[in-house]
């Protein structure tokens, strides 16, 4: 069985933010940063994840998808604040075995970059 995860990006040069779904987080960020991935993400490269949830199928992640992009930004920042208070030592907690990932830590917190821009 597939994990499905949502996924938030955020643009290391414009601090945009990018949801989407994958079951293959590591090459789907991957494709993102090699112009491969959504048209949305090609302009701002490279991306880098700042939210990983983990869900029970593909349904579930696009209909979290859906829910987080309907979401105004700041509350997509609260979202974002949140995760890193769970997460306070950054991506370096996070890991899917079945997936084989792992994301070095963060060392700019993620809500004071996309608020200061």
């Amino acid at each position: 069985m597939k994990t499905w995860v949502v996924y938030i990006l955020r643009s290391t040069v414009t601090n945009r933010l990018y949801t989407g779904i994958s079951n293959n987080v590591q090459a789907r960020l991957k494709a993102h940063n090699e112009g491969r991935g959504a048209k949305a993400t090609r302009p701002g490269r490279p991306w880098m994840i700042v939210y990983l949830e983990l869900v029970a199928d593909k349904s579930t992640a696009l209909r979290r998808e859906f829910a987080i992009k309907k979401l105004g930004l700041s509350k997509r920042l609260g979202l974002l604040r949140q995760y890193e208070q769970e997460h306070p030592h950054g991506m370096a907690e996070v890991h899917t075995s079945s997936q084989g990932f792992y994301h070095e830590a963060q060392t700019e917190s993620v809500v004071e970059a996309q608020v200061g821009s």
